[in-house]
């Protein structure tokens, strides 16, 4: 039967999902909120605190029967930008729930399928990092890391950017043509989580999460698909790497005078050019007993009419 489960990353995308999909299934769920006015799905507890807190940690855990680890950082512009959450929190974050010593949590890290490639990137280097810490913090833990394929869905606004080109009846690619992707909505995400925290199976492996398409997708089938959800064609547009590598790179070195991070780093452009994100699920199908309920026709209609409810799109 469902106890208590303790999430980070609530207030956001992935970890909203998560939490609503846990509460559905009766779970308890305490969150760890950095701001009193965090955006928590309804039945949620707020817990104050975050990730370089250990007593807030420590509060998170006690007693809880799981952990889900969604919390995270993509847009930053080195290795030491990703290192405080996605690895050292990460690492506090285990050892907290290992110290539980009565009753250790299952331990479940969102990771990213990027970890499966950390020479590429800061963010893929930080992930990789981070399922290290829980390995090497996680002493008694019964732990498991997911490594989702692009997730999207209702109030991503990563995405978001694809979708309102695809509106515009365009999407910039990389050249070539020979990129496979896989995909999952976050919806699916949850309710595998949700599958994996029901069997207690997968207990110290690095399961690979996606929509089960085996071949993933090509830039054109994305396309394709969103023009599909838009009611409109959508083309292509092919860019030479070394173009996206040079727009990423003034992106880059103009960051500190529009004062944010830019969504477009060399770093992101080199996990856009690696040919192979396909996800083996097989792993994940035999741990969770799940399976997606969206193909990626339907998931896209689901996103562009929350995204237009939501005046996003």
């Amino acid at each position: 039967m469902p106890g208590t489960v303790a999430i980070t990353g609530a207030s956001g995308f992935v970890g909203g999902h998560m939490a609503q999909r846990l509460v559905a299934d009766d779970w308890q769920v305490r969150a760890l909120v950095r701001r009193p006015d965090a955006n928590l799905p309804e039945g949620v507890i707020a817990v104050p605190g975050d990730l370089s807190d250990s007593a807030s940690l420590s509060a998170l855990v006690a007693g809880a029967d799981a952990v889900v680890h969604c919390a995270g950082v993509v847009g930053k512009v080195n290795r030491a930008g990703f290192q405080d959450i996605n690895v050292d929190g990460t690492a506090r974050l285990a050892a907290a729930a290992a110290a539980n010593a009565e009753r250790p949590p299952r331990f479940i890290l969102m990771s990213s399928l990027a970890a499966r490639e950390p020479g590429l990137s800061a963010y893929a280097a930080s992930k990789r990092d981070g399922e290290e810490a829980v390995a090497n913090h996680g002493d008694g833990l019964d732990w498991t890391i997911l490594r989702p394929a692009a997730v999207y869905g209702p109030g991503d606004r990563a995405t978001l950017t694809i979708f309102r080109q695809w509106r515009a009846g365009f999407m910039i690619a990389p050249s070539g043509g020979a990129q496979r992707v896989s995909l999952i909505h976050a919806g699916d995400l949850a309710a595998g989580v949700a599958g994996l925290l029901a069997t207690g199976r997968g207990n110290g492996e690095t399961l690979e999460i996606g929509d089960r398409h085996p071949e993933g997708y090509s830039w054109d089938r994305m396309a394709k698909a969103g023009g599909r959800a838009l009611g409109r064609p959508v083309s292509c547009i092919a860019v030479p790497g070394a173009v996206l590598m040079a727009a990423a790179a003034v992106n880059l070195a103009g960051h500190g005078l529009i004062g944010r991070t830019p969504m477009v780093t060399p770093g992101k452009i080199a996990e856009l050019r690696h040919p192979n994100w396909v996800c083996d699920d097989a792993a994940m199908a035999a741990a969770s007993d799940w399976s997606p309920a969206l193909t990626i026709d339907d998931g896209f209609k689901d996103t562009v009419a929350w995204y237009r409810n939501h005046g996003w799109l």
